[in-house]
């Protein structure tokens, strides 16, 4: 009984960060006013996140890592919203551990890959660079976790950043053995739009945030806004390579071919097509 109550007071004695402080605002929120208060175009246009997660479990032939990504997209939106709105830490981190987790589902969509491509190109000692590779990733997420708890906010960007930039690596691979891979070339070209949007998102945000005390027309335009839209519609172009890739293993069930099409909201998906024209 003694112990149980000194390990209580223990845990109400830790020192921890109260959810509800206020963290800071983004450019944008300087039209309204500089004073603490809600970014309501950041908050609204996150929500765009989360309706491209959505949209994207409603597709067919999803394997799990990309129900998975999906559903992180929906989090990461909802999540993002309330930080925008309330401006506070623990949405904040909230925010970057759901943007962790898109992080790792979509490393865990196209190392599979990985592997093979380095198969492809007759790498010496195949698994050891495999494994080398899972541990690599493994050490940079926890890191990144690390990062994000501490509230290292400009580091966390930085970071972050790295994994951004390794989707350009990944698109590279893809389109340098799309042949071997037995990859459309129609999706490489989505992918490299998509690769597009996000460094296209990653540049207005990185001109507005530095750029904002330096001009007052800086913040009309809008860098955080285009990030949510540009950054989860880039990475879901991208997604579609691994799906296909994931269908084309499991094809030799079907006597259909793989073929994409358009969604009422003019966004690609891949299905099974009972005319058997291929992609």
């Amino acid at each position: 009984m003694i112990l149980s109550k000194y390990i209580f007071n223990i845990i109400l004695n830790m020192q921890s960060i109260d959810f509800n402080t206020y963290d800071h605002n983004f450019c944008e929120s300087s039209i309204y006013s500089s004073d603490p208060h809600p970014e309501y175009l950041n908050a609204l246009s996150s929500l765009f996140t989360t309706f491209i997660g959505i949209n994207g479990l409603f597709k067919p032939h999803l394997s799990f890592y990309l129900i998975l990504l999906y559903s992180s997209l929906i989090v990461n939106g909802i999540t993002s919203c309330l930080y925008h709105y309330y401006n506070t830490i623990g949405f904040g981190l909230l925010d970057r551990m759901s943007m962790i987790i898109i992080a790792i589902n979509s490393v865990n969509l196209f190392t599979p890959s990985i592997n093979k491509i380095i198969i492809i190109d007759k790498w010496k000692y195949i698994n050891l660079i495999y494994i080398s590779i899972i541990i690599l990733c493994t050490s940079y997420f926890t890191l990144l976790f690390t990062i994000a708890g501490l509230h290292m906010e400009t580091l966390f960007n930085i970071m972050f950043g790295l994994f951004l930039g390794s989707l350009l690596i990944f698109i590279y691979l893809f389109k340098k053995h799309y042949y071997k891979l037995e990859i459309p070339y129609e999706l490489i070209v989505l992918g490299q739009k998509g690769i597009v949007y996000i460094t296209l998102s990653g540049l207005f945000w990185i001109i507005t945030e530095h750029m904002c005390h330096y001009s007052d027309y800086i913040k009309y335009l809008f860098g955080h806004v285009w990030w949510h839209l540009f950054v989860s519609y880039g990475g879901y172009l991208i997604s579609l390579i691994p799906n296909y890739i994931d269908l084309n293993k499991h094809q030799r069930l079907s006597e259909n071919k793989i073929k994409l099409v358009y969604d009422n909201f003019n966004i690609p998906y891949l299905i099974y097509d009972k005319n058997n024209i291929s992609v």
